[in-house]
C-alpha cells in the first residue's frame, strides 16, 4: 500500500499561507499527510565566504531546525 501525500511549497508569502489552508482542506478530503517545502529566496551569486555562512545560518535560524 502506498501512502499519498501532497507536496506544498510556501515561502512566508500571504499566498503561500492560503495555499497551505486548501492542501489542509484537501489532505482532509482526501485523507492524505502534507510535507511542507519551504523556498527561501535566490542567494546572491557573488556572496561568497564567510557572508554566504552568516545568510544559511540566518535562514536556518528563521526555520527552527
Amino acid at each position: 500500500m502506498t501512502e499519498n501525500r501532497i507536496l506544498v511549497a510556501i515561502d512566508g508569502s500571504d499566498h503561500s499561507f492560503h495555499i497551505v489552508d486548501k492542501a489542509i482542506e484537501y489532505a482532509k478530503k482526501l485523507k492524505v499527510k502534507i510535507i511542507l517545502l519551504y523556498c527561501h529566496r535566490r542567494f546572491p551569486s557573488i556572496m561568497g565566504q564567510p557572508c554566504r555562512d552568516e545568510e544559511i545560518s540566518a535562514i536556518l535560524s528563521e526555520a527552527n531546525i
